[in-house]
């Protein structure tokens, strides 16, 4: 394919049906079959193509969502969304320092929101910086500077 885009789902699943399936060429058995579907079983971020004839030419395969138990873990130590002046319930768990500038999928760059608040700190004039501490500092449009701490863990006799 040439272009970019969207590869629809059943061209994908058959690429991966095409390396998995027992029956064909350069798959030995059912285990290895098995074996190489559990490694496919990956969150696959871009593919990059050749534009002269579409060949597959490399891949962003770095994980960024926040799944399984590091998902649970942040939602138990937030437990609210982390805006300051906000207190909804966590409907996104999202990197304090963006991925694309380098933020890792990590407990130290997360941060709990709400929906409302997620798709506001994306807008034109907000940004968001992660200091050493784990302090997450809020700039909003006008210039007004917030900072989020996780909240201390329950049973703490810290201070919230």
């Amino acid at each position: 394919m040439t272009g970019s885009g969207p590869v629809p789902a059943p061209l994908v699943r058959e690429w991966l049906r095409a390396d998995t399936d027992p029956g064909r060429e350069g798959c030995n058995s059912i285990v290895d079959g098995e074996a190489r579907l559990a490694e496919a079983a990956v969150w696959l971020r871009r593919l990059y193509t050749r534009p002269a004839d579409g060949a597959l030419v490399g891949m962003d395969s770095r994980r960024r969502l926040f799944k399984g138990q590091l998902r649970h873990f942040l939602v138990i130590r937030d437990r609210i969304c982390r805006t300051p002046w906000c207190g909804a319930p966590i409907r996104h768990l999202d990197h304090a320092l963006a991925a694309a500038k380098g933020g890792e999928t990590t407990a130290g760059n997360a941060q709990g929101l709400c929906e409302a608040c997620s798709y506001a700190k994306e807008a034109p004039g907000w940004r968001t910086r992660l200091r050493d501490d784990g302090t997450v500092e809020t700039t909003t449009p006008t210039g007004h500077n917030y900072e989020s701490r996780p909240p201390p863990p329950v049973g703490s006799t810290d201070a919230a």
